[in-house]
């Protein structure tokens, strides 16, 4: 239920995949925070940590349309699927079709969510969110 238009994300070698769950309303500062999401996981060099996206939009043209406007760097899946959205647009209980869902690898578990804010968040709130990821997920720390 979900197209990759390019190639999908590789995830040898990778414990942690972070999953920039989108819709297609997503608005530019909700896309910033996903850059600045981005820059960091790099800054800080979370080796372990694979980025894509998942837009959820059940038209494919729109979704195309969608992703290449939002140029974001990172393989980005497309399509609507009532299981994925259970599991990956909700938070807390309530649709929540904005978020980071951080899932380990190894057992397919999403271990830690956090929303993605439609305003602007000061780097340090973000660099919180990734140590607090880290903390949750156990294991060892991904950074170097």
């Amino acid at each position: 239920a979900v197209t990759f238009d390019t190639e999908p994300p590789d995830l040898h070698g990778s414990p942690v995949l972070a999953v920039f769950v989108l819709h297609s309303g997503a608005c530019a500062a909700g896309l910033n925070e996903v850059d600045e999401y981005l820059e960091l996981i790099r800054s800080m060099e979370l080796r372990g940590v694979r980025p894509m996206g998942l837009l959820f939009e059940r038209d494919p043209r729109r979704a195309r349309h969608f992703l290449k406007a939002s140029g974001l760097p990172i393989p980005m899946g497309h399509g609507y699927s009532e299981p994925l959205v259970r599991l990956l647009g909700q938070f807390d209980g309530q649709p929540a079709l904005q978020q980071i869902a951080f899932i380990r690898v190894a057992d397919q578990t999403l271990f830690y969510p956090n929303l993605i804010p439609n305003s602007v968040t000061d780097p340090e709130f973000k660099q919180s969110v990734l140590e607090r990821m880290l903390a949750a997920r156990g294991a060892g720390a991904l950074s170097t």
